[in-house]
């Protein structure tokens, strides 16, 4: 009841949300991870780690960033051996 009322919707309406039968919006989705003091990205099953990668790969000039894309296409195919 405590989601529900965080949440401004019903009770009936979080069931709805759990077994996937109504959307969750953008903003009911930051609203349930502030409620339950989580990443967002926890629902998108996105690792911290990969959120910082993808902040300093952006940070990066467009030169550094096809190094940086080169050396993961290398890293990854020595992966593959």
């Amino acid at each position: 009841m405590a989601l529900a009322e965080a949440l401004g919707v019903s009770f009936q309406q979080i069931q709805k949300y759990e077994r996937g039968l109504n959307r969750l919006s953008a903003g009911k989705i930051d609203m349930i991870s502030n409620f339950f003091n989580i990443s967002v990205m926890y629902f998108f099953n996105v690792q911290e780690s990969s959120l910082e990668i993808v902040k300093l790969f952006n940070r990066c000039d467009k030169e550094r960033q096809k190094i940086l894309l080169a050396l993961a296409q290398t890293y990854s195919e020595e992966q593959k051996s």
